[in-house]
């Protein structure tokens, strides 16, 4: 059982480019650890994938209903000036 966060909410942001085997590794684990719906929220940002396998993989975590966003680092070059989370 993963631990919580106020209100037992679990949110988990995790950034990935071309690491099929190590994406696909902790997103499996995670949902597993996650079986009693603690985790409220996955979010997968890909920064610019071009290998076919990680593709594939970030098409399936969509069709499961995992939100995937894309982030190109290059196109502002501060990674500060695109995203910006709430603490």
């Amino acid at each position: 059982m993963l631990p919580t966060g106020a209100g037992g909410r679990l949110y988990v942001v995790m950034v990935a480019r071309d690491a099929l085997e190590l994406l696909h590794h902790a997103v499996t684990s995670l949902l597993d650890r996650a079986a009693d719906a603690s985790l409220n929220r996955l979010i997968v940002v890909d920064n610019r994938s071009v290998r076919a396998e990680t593709v594939a993989l970030l098409d399936g975590l969509r069709q499961r209903g995992i939100e995937v966003r894309t982030y190109d680092e290059r196109s502002t070059g501060r990674a500060s000036a695109t995203w910006r989370w709430r603490r």
